[in-house]
């Protein structure tokens, strides 16, 4: 099957959107340094360990302070990156359409629509699934990390040598910096800016998409497959949804998710190019999805390789149960997309239950 130029160009753009997300996490840094040496001195004029609870508390209100006010301008930053990414995504799947029509006229895009959508969806990202907001996603980050500062301070309320509460929140030189609240810092940064910026992608996308829709009747998902892509990802993995359909996926699916969508074209439409509708399968008849292609190659992979990505029971009935890589595929995950532990997969295909039953 050839490759669809649309779908491609669209995998190769999320490449570059998640670099997006870490160049904007990255711009966090000067202020981690700042507040790195604040620490090192505010703290340290407390002595070689903290005073009375009058004291620590006046300290943990100063560290806050001075934290959250480092960490408001990088949120203000982030909420303008949204802003800025959403009009340009909007822009770039325009120009996708455009390129892959002949004489259809593409609407104008909408850069505010495209950034209401942004902070009107939810994201599915939450514990069990539950959805989270733009406003949440990112507005939570300045208190969250605060508050952890203030609380490792309040830690050393029983005599702790201030070194060591400096050396929690700032790393210590031997290990590079990478120990200390501070790297756990700039890591949330970085997996909330990609996650954002894959939902911002995403959202304008589709309202391209709609405003389209004489040329997209709906969307196709695309996940990177390697060794990190989750058990979700890879199942819905080729998925090709119709607007008219009623469960409508979107990525992220999770935190740092790096799958795509990119837009189906209406096959009837006389304006759409031949290579285009060539490379298109609206009605999936020959369509194999990559995750299915992704499982096939995984069989010829080792025992080894095959358990440290499915994990060790997963992988001893992907090996022996009898199921076809399009068939563990399908039974790793609900019609949603929500992955199954091996109980679910069991109830789900009786080969499964059989194949466990002979293990114990």
């Amino acid at each position: 099957m050839p490759d669809n130029p649309i779908l491609d160009a669209n995998t190769s753009h999320a490449i570059y959107i998640e670099r997006l997300g870490a160049a904007n996490a990255n711009k966090l840094d000067p202020e981690l340094k700042k507040l790195a040496s604040y620490v090192r001195s505010r703290i340290g004029e407390e002595g070689a360990t903290l005073g009375s609870q009058k004291e620590i508390n006046a300290l943990v209100r100063d560290v806050k302070a001075k934290f959250a006010k480092a960490y408001e301008r990088w949120t203000r930053e982030t909420f303008a990156f949204v802003d800025e990414l959403a009009g340009y995504e909007a822009g770039f799947q325009s120009n996708i359409i455009e390129a892959s029509t002949d004489g259809y006229q593409v609407k104008e895009p909408n850069a505010e629509k495209a950034k209401r959508k942004v902070f009107n969806t939810a994201m599915m990202i939450g514990s069990g699934g539950a959805a989270v907001s733009m406003n949440a996603l990112l507005g939570n980050f300045t208190k969250t990390q605060a508050d952890a500062a203030g609380d490792i301070i309040r830690s050393g309320s029983d005599g702790k040598p201030t070194t060591d509460i400096i050396a929690a929140i700032t790393g210590t030189k031997k290990n590079g910096y990478s120990d200390g609240l501070m790297a756990r810092t700039k890591r949330s940064a970085t997996t909330i800016s990609k996650t954002a910026a894959n939902h911002t992608s995403e959202q304008a996308k589709q309202v391209v998409y709609k405003d389209n829709d004489k040329a997209v009747i709906g969307y196709k998902i695309t996940a990177v497959l390697d060794g990190k892509t989750s058990q979700t990802c890879r199942g819905l993995d080729g998925t090709e949804v119709r607007f008219n359909d009623s469960y409508q996926p979107h990525p992220p699916f999770h935190r740092n998710c790096r799958t795509t969508e990119g837009p189906l074209l209406n096959p009837e439409l006389a304006a759409i190019s031949t290579e285009a509708r060539s490379n298109d399968m609206p009605n999936g008849s020959e369509f194999q999805s990559t995750a299915s292609q992704y499982y096939t190659r995984m069989k010829t992979q080792p025992a080894w390789y095959q358990d440290d990505v499915l994990g060790k029971t997963q992988g001893k009935i992907f090996r022996n149960a009898g199921l076809t890589p399009e068939e563990f595929r399908k039974v790793t995950i609900t019609r949603t997309g929500e992955p199954l532990n091996l109980k679910q997969m069991a109830e789900k295909d009786g080969r499964i239950k059989a194949y466990l039953a002979s293990l114990k």
